[in-house]
């Protein structure tokens, strides 16, 4: 165990690819069979940790236990590779290309599922496609916002915005926060409204197709 500990922790070790190095540490730790019980529930849920640090962050939606327990033969079969049961009788420098192929073919397979899945769920509510995607970050964070006090006040308030909500949003000045209303007005995201004398500008409000987007949303 603390030779499989100093191996995770090597620098070179982060180079491997992300499901790669999640299936040797999970063959790595079964082989080795350190409790007495439960070592195979502890090995997936290592693979499942290192993937999660690596950036598959599929939570609640990938189970190997799932995809395991649906083809128990396949999973014995590639695990044990016709190799003795003992550590030290040939699984502690061995070749695990079966194992790995077998490994990611699995998170392949859960992949292409949890996909075809949130297509489905997709076309099942008729959801529009929008191009909220393509907004610059902060853009997205004001339609977020929006949609949260829709939700709270349960009124669109014309789906208004004020250089103060930029400043309490982001933490930005109010010169900051007009300019950046003053740069989104060019790019069409919002329109100016103007008021009072001087033709001052207190408020700005979501184009006709983001305040359609963001009704929709919320």
């Amino acid at each position: 165990m603390q030779s499989l500990l100093r191996w995770l922790s090597y620098a070179p070790t982060s180079e491997i690819p992300a499901v790669v190095r999640a299936g040797i540490l999970s063959h790595r730790f079964i082989s080795i069979h350190p409790f007495n019980d439960g070592n195979g529930r502890t090995g997936r849920l290592l693979a499942t940790a290192e993937l999660w640090r690596s950036g598959y962050k599929m939570r609640g939606f990938l189970s190997f236990d799932e995809y395991f327990n649906a083809e128990r033969n396949l999973y014995y079969n590639a695990l044990q590779m016709q190799l003795p049961s003992d550590f030290y009788q040939g699984r502690n420098d061995c070749d695990i290309t079966e194992w790995l192929e077998y490994f990611a073919n699995t998170i392949a397979k859960a992949s292409e599922k949890l996909r075809l899945l949130a297509l489905s769920l997709q076309a099942e509510k008729g959801l529009p496609s929008t191009p909220w995607d393509q907004l610059p970050r902060r853009q997205q964070q004001v339609l977020v916002r929006l949609v949260a006090r829709i939700k709270s006040e349960k009124t669109a308030l014309e789906l208004l915005v004020r250089p103060s909500d930029i400043e309490s949003w982001f933490a930005v000045s109010d010169r900051t926060a007009r300019q950046w209303l003053s740069d989104w007005t060019e790019s069409g995201f919002v329109s100016p409204i103007v008021a009072g004398a001087g033709n001052r500008i207190h408020k700005y409000q979501l184009s006709e197709e983001w305040q359609k987007v963001t009704k929709q949303a919320s």
